[in-house]
């Protein structure tokens, strides 16, 4: 049978090829003719190190099969290299990449590693990589030490005179070299199994544990930074991943079955404030990881991860049109998995999708498109509780040819009101951290501005739980309110405008149609405004006037808003909830406004003394079937007269002699607190003639949002 080395001219179709091959590479890795193995290797590695730069691949074909295939990359990380550099190619053009070049014709850049990192190897280091394929698991046992002989030895003990001295039929142990960081270690090897005849994870690391304990001091020797194992088996289905990184070669659970040479795409860095999991799912192109804060057990998410990668396409798709059809197509993976997987109480779920093509598309352009697919996968995705999605691109621009990383983050915290944002990474001119520029969005500002492009994910801030329970009850969070009201406008400016031309000029700048104050009592009862952190009520209305400037009323026209704070002891109203409706509802009469008045209640409070609870003492009717019910409640002498040494009336007692000792039978409950009981009812009653009196005086709209008893 004729033999001959793989060629590029024919592998690279696979190797550009839009379908996952990785699923049908490992029936090839231990070929029964070697060169096969080989070229399924090298679409392998190709595929797999798209984004770092490959220096050299290297057959090991000069002893028996199996051959060891051998590479030299550069460690680049996307995106990371200096504006400026001239964009090189050396394959056919697709639409889905595209450069300047002479004669006016586009030609395709592979990926970004051609675009970022080609030229700039000076003063970089370079790594070694090498595979050895092999047919069983069992088998790595035997031929790992093929690959790791392509690694020089930094066994110190070693020199030409004592190897010549060892024996040729003994083994001699390398003595290990004292690793003081991790930099040191700066190989990789990997073990391709065509077969791992097994698909329990817990049986396969096992196996492989007992391999690594046989080889780490050997690993160490050779300097490897990670060993990996990609365990095909017999019915095609995905391979596993599993990695072990030095120098205690354990693995890392949180790459596991993901190709380590793409993980650092997914950006798993920035997950470092919570403890994950990974969750696997039948869609190997996604990743998805459940985290829980690790200084918060009960801020539980998902975070969902894809790199899409470049592909050969039809000329005649748009550019525009790929990365849209891409992202609506990832968009739809991750949210058929996590419908799969379920929400299980999670909250503030992520998506982060990370393009490897570059566009030849400005980040206006990427803004409109990205908008086009977000109306139809928002209702979807909020029903899972996905309140952000990120998306990474490179785009070039058309001016100077020059390649740069955009990044639009869109958020929706609340389930109405949809904010997008607009970064370049740029190089920090005080450093060499990436940090991100705010450039367009909702906002005049960005909330990641000037902050570095690895900043970890921050864990829920103290609105999140309240915005949340209220979603749950079916309405917004209370402090939501005023910004439904800016987007609401906005869009009314929008509508009106498309109408009517000429009121373009009067349009205000984005984000600057409303302006609001919250309105709060003083020590004196009386509302004073105050722009004040969300969140910071201590009773259970909030209330805001606003000023907005719609179409009708450019120059702006005042309204008050009264809400209910449903999360504040679930929505219920006493004394001081009656007390400041009412102020809010007179300075609107007073002033001649609108009133708005969101309802979401739970009716009139009925609170418990809690400093009484812990003290009081029940009689039962049958002390040894407490369901047969009690008699009454008392105190104990000591806790009687606890109660009397603070001089407070919170308790009225009478005495008692029952079962031989002297109790005091609770007649009334007074409380520490005010609005514990029957007073809440007058509160009712107050809102009720302040409402009537604003009904003949103003303009008044009653909104009810959720539940409201009584109002």
């Amino acid at each position: 049978m004729e033999h001959r080395e793989p060629n590029f001219d024919v592998i690279k179709e696979v190797i550009e090829s839009k379908s996952t091959v990785f699923d049908v590479l490992p029936q090839f890795f231990a070929h029964d003719d070697p060169w096969v193995s080989l070229a399924a290797l090298e679409v392998y590695i190709r595929r797999a190190y798209r984004a770092y730069e490959l220096k050299m691949i290297k057959y090991h074909n000069d002893d028996e099969p199996p051959f060891v295939l051998c590479w030299d990359f550069v460690l680049h990380k996307i995106g990371q290299a200096e504006f400026g550099l001239p964009i090189q190619s050396s394959y056919p053009s697709t639409p889905s990449t595209w450069s300047n070049c002479a004669g006016g014709h586009p030609k395709r850049i592979q990926s970004l590693t051609e675009a970022y990192l080609v030229g700039r190897t000076a003063g970089e280091r370079t790594r070694k990589g090498a595979v050895v394929p092999v047919p069983f698991l069992d088998d790595a046992d035997e031929y790992l030490m093929k690959a790791l002989e392509t690694f020089p030895s930094h066994d110190k003990s070693s020199n030409s005179l004592n190897d010549l001295n060892v024996n040729s039929s003994s083994k001699r142990e390398p003595t290990v070299p004292k690793i003081e960081t991790d930099d040191e270690l700066a190989s990789v090897c990997v073990v391709a199994v065509r077969d791992a005849e097994s698909f329990d994870d817990q049986e396969i690391v096992s196996r492989i544990n007992t391999i690594i304990n046989k080889y780490r001091d050997e690993l160490l020797a050779r300097q490897v930074h990670r060993l990996t194992f990609i365990c095909g088996h017999k019915d095609d289905t995905y391979p596993g991943y599993y990695t072990f990184r030095g120098p205690a070669y354990n693995e890392d659970l949180s790459i596991r079955h993901v190709e380590p040479a793409l993980a650092f795409q997914l950006e798993l860095g920035r997950l470092s404030n919570f403890n994950v999991k990974p969750v696997f799912t039948e869609n190997r192109n996604i990743h998805i990881y459940e985290a829980i804060a690790k200084s918060a057990q009960n801020d539980k998410r998902y975070f969902a991860r894809a790199v899409v990668q470049p592909k050969q396409l039809n000329e005649e798709i748009p550019t525009a049109e790929y990365m849209i059809s891409e992202a609506d197509r990832v968009i739809n993976d991750i949210l058929d998995a996590l419908e799969i997987i379920g929400n299980n109480n999670s909250d503030m779920n992520h998506i982060f999708i990370n393009f490897a093509p570059i566009f030849p598309l400005g980040p206006i352009d990427i803004k409109q498109a990205l908008e086009s697919f977000l109306n139809r996968c928002d209702p979807r995705a909020w029903r899972l509780r996905i309140t952000t999605i990120e998306v990474r691109i490179l785009c070039v621009d058309t001016d100077t040819s020059v390649p740069y990383p955009i990044r639009v983050v869109i958020n929706n915290t609340s389930g109405f009101i949809v904010q997008v944002e607009l970064y370049v990474e740029r190089k920090s001119d005080r450093g060499s951290d990436w940090v991100f520029h705010s450039i367009d969005g909702t906002t005049k500002v960005g909330s990641m501005h000037l902050r570095s492009v690895s900043t970890p994910y921050p864990t829920k801030g103290a609105l999140q739980p309240k915005r949340y329970k209220a979603h749950i009850m079916g309405t917004q969070y209370v402090y939501d309110f005023p910004k439904l009201f800016k987007q609401a406008i906005e869009n009314n400016w929008i509508q009106a405008v498309a109408q009517n031309s000429n009121l373009k000029e009067q349009q205000p700048a984005n984000g600057e149609c409303t302006e609001y104050n919250e309105l709060v009592l003083d020590e004196h009862d009386d509302l004073v405004e105050v722009n004040r952190e969300p969140g910071t009520n201590t009773i259970g209305m909030v209330g805001w006037i606003v000023t907005a400037k719609t179409p009708e009323y450019p120059h702006g026209r005042r309204f008050i808003i009264v809400a209910n704070d449903i999360t504040y002891k679930i929505g219920t109203f006493g004394p001081r909830e009656g007390k400041f409706f009412h102020k809010c509802s007179e300075l609107a009469r007073r002033l001649g406004i609108p009133r708005i008045y969101l309802s979401a209640n739970s009716g009139a409070r009925f609170g418990v003394a809690e400093e009484l609870v812990p003290h009081l003492s029940i009689a039962w009717n049958d002390i040894n079937n407490p369901e047969f019910g009690f008699r009454y409640l008392y105190l104990t002498p000591e806790t009687k007269k606890r109660f009397e040494d603070t001089g407070r009336r919170d308790v009225i007692t009478e005495e008692i002699k029952d079962d031989d000792e002297v109790r005091y039978k609770i007649t009334t409950i007074i409380g520490a607190e005010d609005g514990l009981g029957v007073e809440c009812l007058k509160s009712s009653g107050l809102i009720a003639g302040e409402t009537s009196r604003a009904y003949d005086d103003i303009f008044t709209i009653s909104l009810v949002t959720c539940r409201s008893i009584g109002e």
